[in-house]
């Protein structure tokens, strides 16, 4: 599950400041082919509930995405956990397109992933999409590419 460093920034922990930058990440990605179906709206709910972020939360989110800017977390497997929710985000309407690929570089190459693994990742997403994704397919990519 959610395994979020927790320290104190003012009144707020990090990890409510990072959980409104994952869930405004995932946002900008279901927003960037110009409209949100409902199967993304679905998703942003779930994903506001497993965050733990208020309604009030998630409507300032909406309104102003980019007034959440992400920090990096030192860990790898969190940057991992950051990076496989949007890839889910990208792909949960059925439909990848070229600009929700485009805010996946942008942001998988921010939590620093190399450009190769973000291609090799969203071709494997394409294959599979509208199929069960073998677990083996992803995890065989994070192998390939771990330091």
């Amino acid at each position: 599950m959610c395994l979020l460093t927790v320290g104190i920034v003012g009144n707020m922990s990090l990890s409510n400041v990072r959980n409104k930058a994952i869930f405004s990440w995932v946002y900008q990605i279901h927003q960037a082919d110009g409209s949100i179906t409902g199967q993304e709206h679905r998703f942003l709910m779930e994903l506001a509930k497993h965050l733990r972020l208020t309604e009030v939360e998630v409507l300032a989110i909406i309104d102003h995405p980019e007034d959440y800017p992400m920090h990096p977390p030192p860990s790898e497997y969190e940057r991992m956990r950051i990076l496989y929710y949007l890839l889910f985000a990208m792909e949960v309407d059925g439909e990848i397109s070229k600009k929700e690929e485009s805010k996946l570089y942008q942001f998988g190459l921010k939590l620093g992933f190399q450009p190769e693994m973000l291609k090799d990742m969203i071709d494997v997403l394409a294959f599979y999409l509208g199929k069960t994704l073998p677990d083996e397919a992803l995890l065989g990519l994070i192998k390939k590419y771990a330091n």
